[in-house]
């Protein structure tokens, strides 16, 4: 499978899921830069707001075919290995532009 990659990090493809900590979140002119782990991926900059709070915390952001809603969110607790999962998407009214 291609990546696709773009100014520095790159973008999810529908069913793909970053899951790691999140260690930063950057402004990429347009679009988000988000560390998680080791990977960088481009996200709406509308997901900042609900990303910022999760700063340092396990988590995964899948990427979905929903227009209604592109991105899922969930955090993940190693102790008990449940998650809460979170529509972005529905939550901020993000629509993904590719």
């Amino acid at each position: 499978m291609k990546t696709l990659l773009h100014e520095g990090g790159r973008h999810l493809r529908p069913f793909e899921e970053a899951v790691g900590v999140l260690n930063k979140i950057e402004d990429g002119g347009g679009f988000l830069l988000v560390s998680v782990s080791k990977t960088t991926v481009n996200l709406p900059i509308k997901m900042g707001e609900v990303l910022r709070p999760l700063l340092g915390q396990r988590m995964g952001i899948l990427r979905t075919d929903d227009p209604r809603r592109p991105y899922l969110c969930r955090t993940l607790d190693g102790k008990d290995r449940s998650s809460t999962r979170v529509s972005l998407a529905h939550s901020l009214g993000v629509e993904d532009s590719k």
